[in-house]
C-alpha cells in the first residue's frame, strides 16, 4: 500500500506568511511607483500651463500704453467698486487724471501680494481691439486685422503728434469730417465707455478648497474690466501660487542704465516720468509644485527678487508647507508702446 504525503499545517502557515511579505513588499512598491508617478503627472500639467502664463503676462506689460491716448478730455469711468476682492479693483484707477498704462497696489493682496492693471486697446483680445488704422480726409486705411463691417468697431482717434484723444471713444461713421490724418484703435463694440481696455493680475480664489493645493495658495488671475459695466471678468491662468510681485526698472538719472537702486516696487506719479524713465518689468511668481506629498521635506528658503533687482520677499515654508515643492518664475518684458510726448502731461 503507497503512502500519500501533503503538506503539515506548519509548513502551509509558513508559506502563506512568506506570500504575504512578499506581497506586502510588492504591493508597497506599487503604491510608490505610482504615488511618484501621479506627482510627475501633476508637475508635467503644471508646467504645460506655465508657458501660457508668462507669455501672456509678458505680451500684455510688452502691449501696455498701446493704442491709447496720453491727453484726454478731463476723467473718465473705470472699474467699479466690488467687495468681493481685497483690495477693491478702484484702488487701481486712474479714471483718466493721467491715463497711466500702468498701476499697481503693492503688497496689497492675498498673502501681501502685489495687484498689476495693465491698459491698452488690444488688452481685451477680441475681433475689435485687433483692429487699427489711420483715418485722413482721403478715407480709413486699415492695419490691423479686418472685420466684416466697420461701423461695428468702436474707435479712439487719437492725433498722432502729442497722443491726445480727438473725442469719446466713436465708430468712424459718426466722426465727421476731419482735415488731417489721426490714429485709430479698436476697443469694442457699442458698450464701450472707456478709452482704453484694462486687465488685472491678482491672486484670489473662491470660497471652495483646493484639493491640490496648500491652503495658502490662490489662483492667479488674469481679468478684464468690462465695458458695460465696469466689473472684472476674470479667468485663472496659474494655480497654486503663493505670491505674485511686480518690480519696476527705472532709468531716473538718464545715464541709459537701470542701477541697482533704481528697482522699484512703485512708479513715478507723473506720466511724463513713466514714459521716460521706465525700461523694464519684472514678475516673480511663487507656486507649488505638484502634490502633497509626506515623504519630502523642503528645506529650502524661497527668495523673491535676482542679483540686479535684489530680495523683494523671502518665504520659508513652515508646517504642512514644508511637504510641497515650490517655485519662482521669473519674468522679464520691456514696454515698447511707451513715447515721451510732452513734458506738461501730469
Amino acid at each position: 500500500m503507497s503512502e500519500k504525503k501533503g503538506f503539515t499545517l506548519i509548513e502551509l502557515l509558513v508559506t502563506l506568511a512568506i506570500l504575504t511579505v512578499a506581497l506586502a513588499i510588492t504591493y508597497k512598491g506599487y503604491l510608490t511607483v505610482l504615488k511618484v508617478q501621479k506627482q510627475q503627472i501633476d508637475i508635467s500639467a503644471k508646467n504645460l500651463s506655465i508657458p501660457m502664463a508668462i507669455e501672456t503676462i509678458r505680451r500684455d506689460i510688452e502691449m501696455a500704453g498701446f493704442g491709447i491716448p496720453r491727453i484726454t478730455a478731463g476723467s473718465c469711468s473705470e472699474a467699479v467698486a466690488d467687495t468681493k476682492y481685497t483690495p477693491d479693483p478702484t484702488v487701481l484707477n486712474t479714471n483718466c487724471s493721467p491715463l497711466m498704462p500702468f498701476s499697481v497696489s503693492d503688497n496689497t493682496g492675498a498673502n501681501q501680494s502685489d495687484i498689476l492693471a495693465v491698459r491698452a486697446s488690444i488688452a481685451d483680445l477680441n475681433k475689435f481691439t485687433r483692429h487699427w488704422g489711420y483715418i485722413s480726409p482721403d478715407g480709413y486705411e486699415e492695419k490691423g486685422d479686418s472685420v466684416s463691417n466697420i461701423d461695428d468697431v468702436v474707435f479712439n482717434v487719437i492725433d498722432p503728434v502729442d497722443m491726445s484723444l480727438l473725442r469719446v471713444p466713436c465708430r468712424l461713421k459718426d466722426l465727421g469730417s476731419i482735415k488731417r490724418t489721426y490714429l485709430v484703435y479698436g476697443l469694442g463694440d457699442s458698450s464701450v465707455v472707456m478709452p482704453f481696455n484694462r486687465v488685472d493680475y491678482y491672486l484670489y480664489r473662491n470660497s471652495s478648497a483646493f484639493s491640490k493645493c496648500s491652503p495658502n495658495t490662490y489662483n492667479l488671475y488674469r481679468a478684464v474690466i468690462k465695458q458695460s459695466d465696469g466689473k472684472r471678468n476674470g479667468e485663472p491662468i496659474l494655480s497654486c501660487v503663493r505670491d505674485f510681485q511686480v518690480v519696476f526698472g527705472l532709468d531716473e538719472n538718464g545715464n541709459g542704465k537701470i542701477e541697482k537702486t533704481e528697482w522699484k516696487t512703485k512708479l513715478p506719479n507723473k506720466l511724463y516720468d513713466l514714459d521716460k524713465q521706465l525700461k523694464q518689468v519684472r514678475v516673480y511668481i511663487l507656486f507649488q509644485e505638484g502634490k502633497k506629498d509626506m515623504n519630502f521635506t523642503f528645506k529650502n528658503k524661497i527668495t523673491l527678487g535676482d542679483s540686479d533687482v535684489g530680495t523683494i520677499k523671502e518665504f520659508t515654508p513652515t508646517g504642512d508647507e514644508t511637504h510641497y515643492r515650490w517655485r519662482v518664475i521669473r519674468i522679464t518684458a520691456v514696454p515698447i508702446n511707451l513715447t515721451i510726448r510732452k513734458r506738461n502731461l501730469k
